[in-house]
């Protein structure tokens, strides 16, 4: 039986127990890598980046300043900086493919090389829900990029791309579509604990069809820069300012150190399909989706 989302709901990644995945620090460092994408200068690639990011932080809205202490860090790299793979190097990282959207052999991605989907970003976490990892790539290959509110395409085959990075780094933080897209093992549930319905399904509330984090974009599309009601929300109840340790579940005593799991070992680390495991390490991929836990912000069809 179909259970009906509530008006407002946001929608959290979990572990296999149940734990919603979360970064432990509260100032999140990301680099941005120009190189490979056409339509934009590096000062408009930066200001889209930085912008994105600083949707989701305490200079976002009003609202957010007087909850949450969220600070995600953009610093700009140069042209002639290689972008590097999706994986597992305690490096943030925003990069554009424009040679082929796939999955190189060096990535620890779990993605299909699906012409609809927009971006998609890795996310690396511990099992009880702690975010050691994100990268954001754009699929620079089957879509062309630009700033549709300073130039307005009327051709409407332009994505925008301040709109897909600030759902991308919704992802970044932990969060997941506000609808499901595609077909996945477990039926993920919102703040309440209430399984989300299908995006296509009528029952859906607007309010997560206008979410920055609903599951795709119109071409032309800049809605999503900035956050709706439930997507602060999520922000506010995930990231509560001066509360350093926003976890929901707490992680094991280690014995009186800490420390990354070694390359070949699982201790502790997040996932539950083994073609997502890498270097120790379980990636969980966020954003138009073909196989477990591969998830991309599609175009949507008009």
């Amino acid at each position: 039986m179909a259970v009906a989302m509530p008006a407002s709901a946001y929608v959290r990644y979990r572990s296999d127990s149940g734990c919603p995945y979360g970064w432990r620090v509260r100032t999140v460092p990301i680099r941005e890598f120009p190189q490979g994408l056409a339509g934009l200068n590096e000062a408009e690639i930066a200001n889209a980046a930085t912008q994105a990011a600083s949707a989701w932080g305490a200079g976002g809205s009003e609202r957010l300043a007087s909850c949450t202490d969220l600070d995600l860090q953009i610093t700009p790299m140069t042209l002639d900086d290689i972008p590097p793979a999706a994986k597992y190097d305690q490096m943030n990282n925003v990069v554009f493919r424009s040679d082929s959207w796939c999955t190189d052999a060096s990535s620890a991605s779990v993605v299909a090389c699906d012409p609809f989907s927009l971006a998609i970003t890795s996310v690396f976490a511990r099992k009880w829900g702690e975010i050691l990892d994100a990268d954001i790539e754009v699929n620079a290959v089957n879509f062309q990029w630009g700033d549709l509110v300073a130039s307005p395409d009327d051709g409407g085959q332009t994505q925008d791309l301040q709109n897909a990075l600030t759902h991308e780094m919704g992802h970044l933080i932990g969060l997941d579509h506000t609808c499901l897209s595609e077909i996945r093992p477990l039926r993920p549930v919102d703040q309440t604990g209430t399984p989300v319905l299908d995006c296509s399904d009528p029952a859906l509330p607007e309010s997560a069809r206008e979410a920055t984090m609903y599951a795709s974009a119109d071409p032309g599309d800049t809605s999503k820069r900035t956050l709706e009601a439930d997507d602060e929300d999520a922000v506010c109840d995930s990231y509560p300012r001066q509360q350093p340790d926003p976890l929901a579940c707490s992680a094991p005593d280690p014995g009186g150190g800490c420390g990354i799991a070694s390359a070949g070992s699982s201790d502790g680390l997040a996932g539950t399909s083994q073609a997502g495991r890498r270097g120790g390490l379980a990636v969980i991929v966020g954003l138009a989706a073909l196989i477990l836990l591969a998830r991309s912000l599609a175009r949507r069809a008009r």
